[in-house]
């Protein structure tokens, strides 16, 4: 009896069977799969097998290696009955990535470019007790006029408006009349045809402001960008302005913070979208620096000063002023005031920090008094309206 000897013609064996399986000539019922009886004998070679060995013996030997036999089995028992691969997955193309991407920015772009806000609306939602509009050089001025007495003008800073000295006006206008201002291009008052940039435009527009009002002498306070005004307006006035209060006045300073809005105007041809892109995390942030308590900064403070903005030719105003930058004469100028002046700094200014302004305008003007205030940021009318308003009122009376 012969048989053969699968040790070494396993792989012959399984190469024969799977031509024979997968041959396009063989037949298609063939459950059992079983090796050919004419496998040549020159592929395998032969071996002598006792004539007293069992069949069983051979047949042993003829499926050497049980594993591989059930393998092929498993083989072309799955090749037949198993569904074919499912494709595999490719990942999305980078024109598909950067249509979504596009589509996103898009998005973000709108929804944070809101049109401007009807000017009844505004006035409707933010006219205060005592509010009055003058025209001055074409454009709509907003002003508040309080109490009676000698003559107070408030002068409000940068992303402000005259709402800023709502709590001074309630004290100080027990014994003076107090003319709380928006400025060209901010809370309630259109923009001037010329938006004023400089020192001398500002003058210009208070020396037309006092005339139509009748304001001979007067004091003046100013907070930021409106202490800034104030003392270049009360060397420009001369003997018309007898004191001078500056809230957080800038100059001095070695570098300064800017706001999301003044990083976007330095930049080139991106600051034009100021006129219509207004995030309102712009207004959120901007007033997170200027105030130490963050408690302060209410929903109901953002919207207002949110709304501001939205007010027609605000935007382009505010990148009017930061991208072009008037003639501002240099803040040792300051030294030239011969009038009593009242300095008043929140310690915790992140705009413009008391050790270097306060201490700066208290050096350079002769006749300048210095209050600080403790856990108080850029605008303490605001965060300590009661206890600077006490303190000015005792100023302009002539206690110190």
């Amino acid at each position: 009896m012969r048989a053969y000897n699968t040790k070494r013609t396993d792989g012959l064996c399984l190469l024969y069977m799977l031509e024979s399986l997968y041959s396009p000539d063989a037949p298609e019922e063939n459950p059992e799969k079983s090796l050919p009886d004419d496998l040549p004998d020159r592929l395998l070679p032969e071996t002598d097998v006792p004539e007293s060995a069992s069949p069983d013996i051979v047949v042993s030997e003829i499926t050497m290696g049980e594993k591989d036999t059930l393998a092929i089995k498993d083989l072309t028992e799955t090749s037949s009955d198993a569904p074919p691969p499912s494709p595999k997955r490719r990942l999305p193309s980078l024109k598909g990535v950067g249509f979504f991407l596009l589509v996103g920015v898009a998005g973000w772009l709108y929804l944070n470019s809101p049109p401007d806000l009807p000017v009844e609306l505004l006035r409707e939602r933010y006219t205060l007790e005592h509010s009055r509009f003058l025209q001055i050089g074409g454009a709509s001025i907003h002003l508040r006029i309080s109490g009676k007495g000698q003559n107070i003008l408030l002068l409000h800073d940068r992303y402000s408006s005259l709402h800023t000295w709502i709590h001074w006006t309630e004290l100080l206008s027990k014994k003076y009349r107090v003319i709380s201002i928006d400025l060209p291009g901010y809370g309630l008052s259109d923009d001037l045809p010329e938006t004023p940039c400089s020192a001398s435009d500002y003058a210009a527009f208070l020396d037309s402001l006092t005339r139509q009002l009748d304001i001979e002498q007067c004091y003046i306070a100013g907070n930021g960008l409106g202490a800034q005004i104030a003392w270049m307006y009360a060397l420009h006035a001369g003997g018309r302005v007898n004191k001078v209060v500056l809230l957080n006045a800038s100059g001095f300073e070695k570098k300064t913070r800017n706001t999301w809005f003044e990083t976007l105007a330095e930049m080139p041809i991106l600051h034009r979208s100021m006129e219509w892109f207004t995030p309102r995390f712009f207004v959120s942030s901007m007033l997170e620096e200027r105030f130490r308590d963050a408690a302060l900064v209410t929903d109901s403070l953002v919207q207002r000063h949110y709304d501001f903005l939205l007010y027609p030719g605000h935007r382009a105003a505010l990148r009017t002023q930061l991208t072009e930058q008037g003639e501002w004469p240099p803040v040792l100028a300051a030294a030239g005031l011969s009038i009593p002046v009242m300095l008043m700094w929140g310690e915790n200014d992140e705009v413009a920090p008391a050790k270097d302004n306060a201490f700066g305008f208290h050096q350079t003007i002769r006749h300048s008094v210095l209050r600080r205030y403790r856990q108080t940021g850029h605008w303490p009318q605001e965060e300590r309206p009661t206890e600077t308003a006490q303190v000015v009122m005792q100023f302009l009376e002539g206690m110190f």
